[in-house]
């Protein structure tokens, strides 16, 4: 809906800012690219450990999108750069989703990531001081 919003006011479709937000949904529902060969061989734990080592990952490349897309941003708003052609818009208007789609992934991302530390310790609260898992 914000895409198509986007679409309708500017009057053209921007693939990069598409892409983005396609990342950003897929990464919510769960539906990004993963490999689970040697994963789900592993105990649930590691797996738990390993899931919060990728949302870090991706943490850091929502924050690299955020910031060169507000230098981005920002040199073509500094300098007054505009798209040529029947709305001669600035492209500092079109270029404002880098940022903000980089904030969305930051904070859905934070989120999983808090969720991930958060079972990592509910685990570790089950277990004894031998690692092995409390009866009763």
């Amino acid at each position: 809906m914000f895409y198509n919003a986007i679409e309708y006011f500017f009057g053209q479709k921007s693939l990069f800012s598409d892409r983005l937000l396609g990342v950003i949904y897929a990464y919510c529902r769960g539906a990004h690219v993963s490999v689970y060969l040697l994963f789900r061989r592993l105990n649930a734990r590691i797996q738990r450990f390993l899931n919060a080592i990728t949302a870090v990952f991706i943490l850091l490349f929502g924050l690299c999108i955020f910031l060169y897309g507000y230098k981005y941003w920002w040199l073509e708003y500094s300098r007054g750069w505009r798209h040529f052609g029947m709305l001669d818009v600035p492209m500092s208007y079109t270029r404002i989703a880098l940022p903000i789609v980089g904030l969305i992934l930051i904070y859905q991302v934070a989120i999983t990531i808090y969720d991930h530390i958060k079972a990592l310790r509910s685990v570790g609260k089950d277990r004894g001081l031998n690692g092995r898992e409390r009866l009763g």
